[in-house]
């Protein structure tokens, strides 16, 4: 990603069909630095070259992430990526995706957009960002998330799911306290989550010593043992 000219910006902008953006500087302030400023990304997909730009991280543009072929807008995200966006194969389909990182104190939450082959359009993935720090379970439909949960870093949990219909789903989970708090019991807890209902199906006074962290659990754990959930 690299900062984009003014003029180029204001030519994309104006070529589009949609609507017509206006955007002021705020009166008394001097900026150091340009004030319009832009992020801005090549996306090839597929032979077609798409634009992807959003307001820059920082600066007084807060434009929401939207997608260009040939000038016109032709994909506009609710958000706007607080750290800047990155293109990767998350879904493992050789195509890359877009995934818009956001700041958080649990640190990995990230926002997915994928381009569906079957419409030749960009789709946002529903509830990804609920599963901070994901990473594919390698030779699985699915993914693990490894997060933070509070008690100055005495809580981590982890969520099994997948990716269906260009929605996150969760079918287990595991909690791991290992801080002293009247709300939870300390240990590891492991959960088959059926619809809205959870059940215990494992349970363990500590994470097992052979692993240097909860990070170094969850990804050996769920390899082992993702069929279980299924």
């Amino acid at each position: 990603m690299k900062p984009f000219s003014i003029a180029l910006v204001f030519c994309f902008l104006s070529c589009q069909k949609s609507e017509k953006i206006v955007i002021s500087e705020p009166k008394g302030i001097k900026p150091q630095k340009p004030s319009l400023e832009y992020l801005t990304d090549s996306l090839a997909i597929e032979g077609t070259m798409y634009t992807v730009i959003q307001g820059y991280p920082g600066s007084h543009n807060n434009l929401p992430l939207r997608i260009l072929y040939k000038g016109d807008t032709i994909y506009t995200h609710p958000n706007f990526a607080g750290n800047g966006f990155e293109f990767e194969d998350v879904d493992r389909d050789s195509i890359n995706d877009i995934s818009l990182n956001q700041l958080s104190n649990v640190g990995g939450v990230k926002e997915l957009i994928i381009f569906d082959r079957k419409t030749d359009t960009f789709r946002e993935i529903k509830d990804f960002s609920d599963f901070p720090s994901s990473e594919r379970l390698e030779g699985t439909k699915y993914f693990y998330s490894n997060h933070r949960m509070g008690c100055a870093g005495g809580m981590w949990g982890s969520e099994l799911f997948y990716i269906d219909n260009f929605e996150a789903k969760s079918i287990a989970r595991i909690f791991v306290v290992t801080c002293r708090d009247a709300d939870y019991a300390m240990g590891v807890t492991i959960y088959k989550i059926e619809g809205k209902n959870e059940r215990i199906m494992e349970q363990m006074v500590k994470v097992p010593a052979k692993y240097q962290n909860e990070t170094a659990f969850f990804k050996d754990y769920w390899a082992k043992n993702y069929k279980r959930f299924e």
